[in-house]
């Protein structure tokens, strides 16, 4: 049995982009790990994915100062 919904969405330029959602079960499992992680992880400056208060719009201004 799998624990991941696949299906696909159609991307902006054409073409389309496959996604594996996890099945309720599975979701409500990674979410409680993700909070007791949260509160006892700290991060490198430069970590911005899926950081509260953080971004891709961050990350992107971070690579931009460096060129």
């Amino acid at each position: 049995e799998s624990r991941y919904k696949n299906f696909s969405i159609p991307k902006k330029s054409g073409g389309k982009r496959e996604i594996s959602s996890p099945t309720k079960g599975l979701r409500l499992v990674q979410y409680r790990l993700f909070l007791l992680l949260k509160e006892n992880i700290s991060f490198k400056s430069c970590v911005k994915g899926f950081v509260p208060g953080e971004g891709v719009v961050k990350n992107a201004m971070e690579h931009r100062k460096s060129s």
